[in-house]
């Protein structure tokens, strides 16, 4: 996992921007036939204020429309397609809390996206049941002493192990059809 002490935000169409990318580009062949994860890169565009790009500027980001991030993203795949795609699952996550940023609970993981916290996903299982169907074998269940519990096995890869925060989904017990997203706090 990568951390960031301090962030710099550099944005999209400076030199510096141009010049981070040149840095993510250079091995990016390498690192992939050598299986080697790109922590080091994906940690410089966390520095650079990457994952905040969609953020409105009164909630600490940018202000990027839709549009923009994707340009964005696209020249960051340029570099490293490895390294944007990481990103993925964040911008997801960011782009579903913007559209209730008005929710608390909306509010307050806008707040860790503001602090540079990215978000990966905990979605993935092994098993026969449809990629997309959001039916899930991993049940969501009472918890001795109250709360809940995830009772499952979860897959997943590079872009959730670099980043901070994880979603994941369960369905409810005695509801396989019924999934139910949670956003966890696991590192």
């Amino acid at each position: 996992m990568t951390s960031v002490d301090h962030v710099t935000r550099i944005l999209p169409g400076s030199p510096e921007w141009a010049h981070l990318l040149d840095q993510i580009g250079a091995g990016a062949t390498d690192r992939d036939l050598d299986d080697e994860n790109p922590f080091d890169q994906v940690a410089a565009l966390k520095r650079a204020g990457f994952g905040t790009l969609r953020l409105p500027e009164h909630r600490g980001g940018a202000g990027f429309t839709v549009p923009q991030l994707f340009s964005t993203v696209i020249a960051a795949a340029h570099a490293d397609p490895i390294v944007a795609h990481i990103f993925r699952t964040h911008f997801w996550f960011v782009e579903e809390r913007l559209r209730t940023a008005d929710d608390p609970s909306s509010a307050r993981w806008l707040h860790k996206v503001a602090e540079d916290k990215i978000f990966g996903n905990a979605f993935s299982e092994r098993g026969s049941l449809a990629v997309g169907s959001l039916v899930f074998n991993t049940r969501l269940l009472p918890a001795d002493g109250g709360g809940y519990r995830l009772d499952g096995e979860k897959y997943y890869r590079t872009g959730t192990r670099a980043a901070r925060r994880r979603t994941r989904c369960a369905a409810r017990r005695g509801s396989p059809a019924q999934s139910r997203q949670g956003e966890g706090a696991s590192r």
